[in-house]
């Protein structure tokens, strides 16, 4: 449905333009768009963001996010929470149970960099 979609087009000068759309389900709309910032907090939310740059903080449990796109830097704080990312070139993961997939990085090696705290948290290439 049309109604359910959001646009936030950014101008800034440092990073330059980005659009973010994003298309949401779950029982309320936790997501907030500073900038290039994506960040969405809360429990049960799934959503898909479309980002051209930009860094992504991910907190809460049992979210499922879908990024298209390239970001820079994602974190992702708190338990069974499920990132899907095409472009990544950094990943921090914190708590326990998160998962990261992406599928390209910019770094040279082809693979993000990834740091790891607590517990069965990983970060996939597919």
């Amino acid at each position: 449905m049309i109604r359910n979609w959001f646009i936030t087009t950014v101008f800034t000068l440092a990073v330059g333009i980005g659009t973010i759309l994003t298309q949401s389900s779950g029982p309320e709309r936790k997501s907030k768009h500073n900038g290039t910032k994506i960040e969405v907090n809360g429990v049960g939310h799934r959503q898909n963001l479309i980002s051209n740059g930009g860094n992504a903080v991910i907190s809460g449990s049992d979210n499922i996010i879908t990024i298209k796109g390239s970001i820079t830097t994602i974190q992702v704080s708190g338990a069974s929470n499920t990132v899907y990312i095409d472009k990544i070139n950094n990943i921090s993961i914190e708590g326990s149970g998160n998962i990261v997939f992406y599928k390209s990085s910019g770094r040279k090696s082809g693979k993000a960099l990834v740091s790891l705290t607590g517990i069965e948290n990983y970060a996939q290439k597919n």
